[in-house]
């Protein structure tokens, strides 16, 4: 199964905020579905997504597509 990490690289199986120590989500239950040709002849190996912790932190997750 892929991992999420936040970016910068940090605790690719357990994601927490590093201003107050929560858990960001880990995303395990995201799926997404695309056509091949939407892409014609490049490939896809991973999605950003941008989050806010609750104490109002941003995070880019990264999501590696298996």
């Amino acid at each position: 199964m892929s991992e999420v990490i936040r970016l910068p690289k940090q605790h690719r199986q357990k994601p927490h905020c590093a201003t107050c120590g929560r858990a960001l989500p880990d995303l395990k239950s995201v799926q997404i579905t695309a056509m091949a040709d939407e892409f014609g002849d490049t490939s896809l190996y991973a999605l950003t997504f941008h989050v806010r912790c609750a104490c109002g932190a941003p995070w880019d997750l990264r999501k590696e597509i298996a």
